[in-house]
C-alpha cells in the first residue's frame, strides 16, 4: 500500500518537472503551426476582388515563378510558393502559359492551378479562302502576336524548307480552322499549327488519287483555292472542278477572274478589261494550265472538289444570280446562260431574244405535212449500221493532266472561250 501511494506521488511529480518542457514546447509547436498557416497558406488579400493576368513562362523554376508572384502582389513571402511547390506538387511539372489569377486565392490554389494547366485560351480563326495578305492582320487581332511577327513568319524560309515548300510564302498551305493559343505563343507556332493540321487532313487514299491525276500536291492546293474561290456554295465545288479539270484536259484556258484578281498587285476591286489583258503569271485568260501557286488558303471541301471532281461535259459556267452558277456544255448555252445573268443584273423581266423565238414558235400553228403517194422504192439489202464508241473516258478513270502552254500533240483543239471580254465584265 505504501509502494502505491509512492508510485503516484512520483508520477505527478514527474509530470510536474516535465510540464516546464512540454508547455513551451506545446506552445511553439501550436504558434510555428499558426506562423505557417498566416505565411503559407492565406491568401495575399482574402478581401480583393480582382483578377490578374499572370504568364508563366516556358522553362521558368520555381523560384523564379515565386518572385513574379510576389512582384505583382499574388503571394506575400518569396520562399513560401517553393516551399509548398517542395511540400505539394513536387512530382508534377508547372506548366507554361497564362493564367487568370486574385490575390484572394491561396498560395496552394495557385500552385494546383499551375500544375493542372488551367490557362486562358484565345481563339484563331482561319476562314476558308483568306489569303496570306489578311494573316497579319487577323493574328494581330488576337492580340498573341504582333502584325511584324505574323509577317516574318509567313515568309520565314527556314520553315518553309522544313515543309519542302518551294514558293515564295505558305499561301495555300495554312489550312482553314479554328485553333486555340495561350501565351507566351510565336507567329511561327500558330502557323506551324496550321500547316501540320492541313497535313493530317490527307490521307493515303487522297495522296494516291493525285499521283493518278499526274499531280502533286501543290498543284491540287492550287486547284483547290480557285475552286474555293469560284464556289457559291459547297455543293457546286465538285461540278466547278469538273468544269476546270475538262478544260486543262483540252488545253483551254481556266479564264478563272480570282487568279487574275491575285496577280494585280494594287486591286482595287474593280477588274477591268485592261486587267484581263495584262500579262502575267495569274492571268488563266492569257495562259493555260495552273497558275504558279494557290491564289488563297482552301477547306477540305475544296481539296477533295479539286481531287473528285464530278463526271460532267461542262466548260462553262456563269453565276444565275442565286449565290449559285449555271453550267453549260456547249459556247450556245453559254451565251444564252451569260444573256439570262446580264438581264437578272439589269432587272429586266422582259423576255430574251431566245425566249422570244421560243414563245412565237408556240403561237404558231403546227403544220401538218402533207401526203404524197409514191412509188415504193427498190428493195436494197441494208447494211449493217455500226457506232463508233464514244473515245471520252470518265472523269474517274481520266489520263494524267497534261501541263501544256496549250493544245498540242495528239489533244483535240480548244473549244471556242466563251464570250468576248466585254461580256464576261459585264457579267461579274
Amino acid at each position: 500500500m505504501t509502494a502505491q501511494k509512492f508510485n503516484i506521488y512520483r508520477f505527478f511529480f514527474l509530470v510536474g518537472r516535465l510540464s516546464i518542457y512540454l508547455i513551451p514546447f506545446i506552445l511553439s509547436i501550436l504558434l510555428t503551426a499558426a506562423f505557417m498557416r498566416a505565411t503559407l497558406y492565406e491568401p495575399a488579400n482574402p478581401k480583393s476582388q480582382e483578377i490578374f493576368s499572370f504568364i508563366v513562362e516556358r522553362g521558368s523554376s520555381v523560384k523564379k515563378v515565386g518572385q513574379e508572384l510576389v512582384q505583382q502582389g499574388l503571394v506575400k513571402k518569396t520562399w513560401t510558393f517553393p516551399l509548398i511547390y517542395r511540400m505539394h506538387g513536387q512530382q508534377q511539372k508547372i506548366q507554361a502559359g497564362e493564367y487568370r489569377i486574385s490575390p484572394s486565392m491561396t498560395p496552394l490554389e495557385i500552385l494546383e492551378k499551375f500544375i493542372e494547366g488551367d490557362v486562358v485560351y484565345y481563339g484563331v480563326t482561319i476562314p476558308e479562302g483568306a489569303t496570306i495578305k489578311d494573316l497579319p492582320e487577323l493574328l494581330e487581332r488576337t492580340t498573341l502576336v504582333s502584325k511584324d511577327q505574323a509577317k516574318n513568319a509567313i515568309y520565314n524560309n527556314k520553315l518553309m524548307l522544313k515543309y519542302g515548300i518551294t514558293s515564295n510564302s505558305f499561301e495555300g498551305y495554312i489550312f482553314p480552322d479554328t485553333y486555340r493559343f495561350t501565351r507566351p505563343t510565336t507567329a511561327e507556332e500558330i502557323i506551324t499549327k496550321a500547316i501540320e493540321t492541313g497535313k493530317g487532313k490527307i490521307t493515303n487514299e487522297m495522296a494516291s488519287r493525285w499521283i493518278d491525276l499526274g499531280l502533286i500536291y501543290h498543284q491540287i492546293l492550287t486547284l483547290a483555292s480557285i475552286i474555293e474561290k469560284e464556289a457559291g456554295n459547297q455543293q457546286e465545288k465538285p461540278k466547278i472542278s469538273s468544269v476546270f479539270h475538262n478544260r486543262l484536259r483540252i488545253g483551254m484556258p481556266l479564264q478563272a477572274d480570282p487568279t487574275v484578281i491575285y496577280g494585280l498587285p494594287n486591286f482595287n476591286g474593280n477588274l477591268t478589261k485592261a486587267d484581263l489583258q495584262t500579262p502575267g503569271p495569274y492571268n488563266t485568260y492569257l495562259n493555260t494550265g495552273l497558275p504558279p501557286t494557290p491564289i488563297c488558303n482552301p477547306g477540305l471541301e475544296s481539296i477533295k472538289a479539286a481531287l473528285y471532281p464530278e463526271d460532267t461535259e461542262y466548260l462553262y459556267f456563269v453565276a444565275d444570280g442565286s449565290g449559285g452558277h449555271k453550267f453549260s456544255a456547249t459556247l450556245k448555252e453559254h451565251n444564252k446562260a451569260v444573256q439570262e445573268y446580264l438581264r437578272i443584273l439589269r432587272g429586266d423581266n422582259s423576255p430574251t431574244p431566245v425566249e422570244q423565238e421560243q414563245e412565237k414558235e408556240k403561237k404558231e400553228p403546227e403544220k401538218k405535212p402533207e401526203v404524197v403517194l409514191q412509188e415504193a422504192p427498190t428493195k436494197k439489202p441494208i447494211a449493217p449500221i455500226i457506232t463508233a464508241p464514244s473515245k471520252k473516258p470518265a472523269l474517274s478513270q481520266i489520263d494524267p493532266i497534261k501541263k501544256s502552254p496549250g493544245p498540242a500533240g495528239n489533244l483535240p483543239p480548244a473549244p471556242a472561250q466563251g464570250p468576248s471580254i466585254e461580256d464576261v465584265l459585264r457579267a461579274q
